[in-house]
């Protein structure tokens, strides 16, 4: 199995989408913990991110938090997409 990141937003309604490119960066970006304000650390970070959404997909899960919400994200991950 590849692996994948999802980030998860919530929605009235469940449904994903798949992220890429720049989007993908910049949406990963915003996610992570980072704590150095020093220019140079950030100038190894982008491409360190911009390789692993090259390599890995990004979903965004919009998601109501009930149990049909895995549901909607197995199914497009696993059945439709492969």
């Amino acid at each position: 199995m590849n692996s994948i990141i999802v980030l998860v937003n919530q929605s009235k309604e469940n449904r994903v989408e798949e992220i890429k490119g720049d989007d993908a960066v910049l949406a990963v970006y915003t996610n992570i913990l980072y704590f150095s304000q020093d220019e140079q650390d950030l100038d190894l970070l982008l491409p360190v991110l911009t390789e692993l959404v090259r390599n890995i997909k990004v979903y965004k899960l919009y998601c109501n938090m009930e149990e049909d919400a895995v549901d909607t994200l197995e199914r497009y991950v696993f059945d439709e997409k492969e």
